[in-house]
């Protein structure tokens, strides 16, 4: 079984130390694996993930969409022509 180290955990600090590599940052998580100190953080379930990231891909999208209409209203400007609202086709 996988567990989700948390690095925030104060069994997990590095104190004093000159050099910190991978090496070194795994060779101390196998020691506080094998004494039992190592605290899990929260992973959600595959569905709940999933959700978040269409959540997440929506906003990109509407963000997009908001750029391509301010970039259309831009060039309206530019060319001296005032829209008072944005055009029925560019809305989503």
């Amino acid at each position: 079984m996988a567990v989700v180290a948390n690095p925030s955990a104060e069994a997990w600090r590095w104190k004093n130390v000159k050099r910190k590599t991978d090496k070194d940052d795994a060779l101390k998580l196998a020691k506080l694996a094998a004494l039992e100190q190592v605290s899990a953080v929260h992973v959600p379930v595959a569905e709940r993930r999933q959700y978040r990231l269409g959540v997440k891909y929506r906003k990109t999208l509407v963000n997009r969409i908001t750029r391509v209409q301010n970039h259309i209203r831009a060039l309206f400007d530019h060319q001296g022509i005032s829209i008072p609202g944005l055009p029925q086709a560019l809305k989503p």
